[in-house]
């Protein structure tokens, strides 16, 4: 994907954050529900016929998404999706119907870096729900954003890249010595930057720093984290020193579900707009994340074990997962 077809579809993904995405947060539990089973169904069909591995399985099991998912109960009927079954054929998974599509790999931390094609349309709806979240926390189109992650310089190019469509200086997170964050905060207060955004373990880094100089950052709003875990105490440490909302997010290359911030409660919640969630319960209150993608029919995952483990959480508004 060129950068025009990025920015187009992340446009797209923008409209759509202020309009469906928006007003889907507030509607009632039945109706979610049956989105989701709308989704489901659309998703099983398209993969009974057109990908490899599901059009087999489903012969073996003896399952027709048409007569045989009724509910969203009926998902069960399928088997859980472990990684490695994936790894050893990514080809039967891929959708030849949806030539256009996006790669994705892994950060590759838990094992072998892995390859996921992420359609187009799915990639309209990954925008609409982060850009949903920012604007839950008073983001506004073209804010200008310090971001400490996802760029990576070559050989003598420039440690600050600045992206003019979108308004994000990018800062490589791979060079911070004191003497790079003192340019890189330098450069941030010249900008006026309004949010910073980057890799957990970056921010903390860079926080650290601001605190030794006592280092400030006058207008900014908030912090948007993402990509990695991120310890309580750690949050704690980011917002005392720039007193601004720390915002956190999940997701996978995979593109499986997503959880994040929606409030000031700090607690994480499933975007059920994106991805059906399921939990198999492990040990000590853990729960072992089990998703499937709602949008994506380039290369669809379904009931994926992604084998990462969450608590989860109630309080009084409705069930939410704390990451």
């Amino acid at each position: 994907m060129n950068k025009v077809q990025d920015f187009i579809l992340t446009f797209i993904g923008i409209f759509l954050s202020y309009t469906f995405y928006n007003r889907i947060m507030y509607q009632s539990k039945e109706d979610i529900e049956r989105y989701q089973f709308n989704k489901l169904q659309k998703l099983l069909i398209e993969s009974g016929k057109h990908v490899p591995y599901y059009k087999k399985l489903f012969q073996e099991i003896n399952f027709n998404p048409k007569t045989d998912f009724n509910s969203i109960k009926d998902l069960k009927k399928i088997p859980i999706l472990e990684q490695k079954i994936v790894r050893k054929d990514r080809n039967q998974f891929i959708n030849k119907k949806y030539p256009f599509y996006i790669d994705m790999k892994t950060s590759g931390t838990s094992g072998t870096p892995f390859k996921a094609s992420i359609s187009f349309n799915h990639w309209v709806v990954e925008q609409a729900v982060i850009w949903r979240q920012w604007k839950s926390f008073n983001y506004n189109f073209r804010d200008k954003m310090a971001i400490i992650r996802s760029y990576s310089p070559k050989k003598n190019d420039k440690l600050i890249k600045v992206d003019l469509l979108r308004n994000f200086i990018f800062y490589s997170p791979y060079h911070l010595t004191d003497k790079n964050m003192e340019a890189y905060y330098e450069d941030m207060i010249k900008r006026d930057v309004k949010f910073l955004r980057g890799y957990p373990s970056s921010i903390k880094i860079f926080s650290e720093f601001c605190y030794r100089k006592n280092y400030k950052i006058q207008n900014l709003k908030g912090i948007f984290l993402a990509s990695e875990t991120l310890s309580e105490n750690d949050k704690d440490f980011i917002r005392k020193v720039f007193k601004v909302p720390v915002v956190n997010h999940y997701g996978l290359a995979e593109c499986i579900v997503m959880f994040g911030n929606i409030g000031s409660d700090q607690l994480l919640y499933s975007y059920d707009d994106y991805g059906y969630l399921e939990t198999i319960e492990n040990k000590d209150n853990e729960h072992i994340v089990i998703g499937t993608n709602l949008n994506n029919y380039s290369m669809p995952l379904i009931r994926y074990n992604t084998n990462d483990r969450i608590v989860i959480k109630k309080n009084n508004i409705k069930s939410n997962i704390n990451f």
